[in-house]
């Protein structure tokens, strides 16, 4: 008797649980595709100026990689890495010291990647920055 007890609480335990096998897993096509993106290193680092309180001039210093998504806009990138060096330094230029707080330089950091984008817009006829980043920033 105790067998049987036995053999019918393992079907009712081992049935749901074969049920189950494999729950979670995805199979081959609903896998989420491969990440493209790739980056693209601004090198050497920017250092440049800006306006500091009274006659003082302020400088940062900051190490920026370009995103993308797709590996062959890399080379975009480095082909117009001296234009796209240029739109960075001219805007860092034009701020103050009081833009460089922690919320005030994610906003330099969107006004430039708004300002490259529109420029390989122009250049491309085409998206091929996903984002900037500004890695290693020091100003004083």
């Amino acid at each position: 008797m105790n067998i049987i007890k036995n053999l019918m609480l393992l079907c009712f335990v081992a049935f749901p649980l074969a049920s189950y096998a494999g729950h979670g897993e995805s199979s081959e096509e609903e896998k989420p595709p491969i990440s493209n993106i790739s980056y693209f290193d601004l090198s050497p680092e920017i250092v440049t100026n800006y306006a500091a309180p009274g006659r003082k001039v302020g400088f940062i210093r900051v190490k920026v990689q370009l995103m993308t998504d797709s590996p062959g806009d890399v080379a975009v990138l480095e082909y117009h890495a001296p234009m796209i060096r240029d739109v960075i330094i001219t805007t860092l230029n034009r701020k103050t010291q009081a833009d460089f707080s922690a919320t005030g330089f994610e906003e330099i950091r969107r006004e430039c990647k708004n300002q490259i984008e529109e420029f390989l817009q122009k250049e491309e006829g085409r998206k091929v920055l996903r984002d900037i980043l500004f890695t290693n920033a020091i100003w004083e």
